[in-house]
């Protein structure tokens, strides 16, 4: 990919979007907190199935709200966003049951939540209902 950006991209073209890109996120950091900026994120990002929004998702997958989501079903939302067709639950759970454990073990590492929590995480099902 980096040759192929070499040959095809002149550098000058590069480096303006990249200016541009660090001028909106600067711009984007001054006017929102993190939080809001997560939300913001959160509201926008796509999870899969026509799903838009961690509101849509929740209702999605679990019949419920954000707010009402156990750390098991936040976690496998928060998965889906990296790649949401390969990680379907509907379609593909043992790889969504994965990926939603490493999601698990990274808030336990971070502090986020206990080890004793991500234990009990872990041990439940996906619990996705279907449509």
């Amino acid at each position: 990919m980096q040759i192929s950006r070499m040959m095809f991209c002149q550098p000058s073209r590069m480096l303006e979007r990249h200016f541009k890109e660090w001028r909106k996120a600067v711009q984007l950091r001054w006017h929102f907190s993190r939080d809001e900026l997560l939300t913001i994120y959160a509201n926008r990002v796509g999870f899969g199935e026509d799903c838009t929004g961690i509101h849509a998702a929740a209702e999605r997958y679990f019949h419920k709200l954000p707010d009402q989501l156990g750390i098991s079903e936040a976690a496998l939302l928060a998965g889906l966003i990296q790649r949401p067709s390969y990680l379907s639950p509907s379609k593909h759970p043992d790889r969504a049951l994965q990926r939603r454990n490493q999601v698990i073990d990274a808030m336990v590492q971070n502090h986020a939540i206990s080890s004793e929590q991500g234990k009990a995480a872990k041990a439940t099902s996906l619990g996705v209902t279907t449509k």
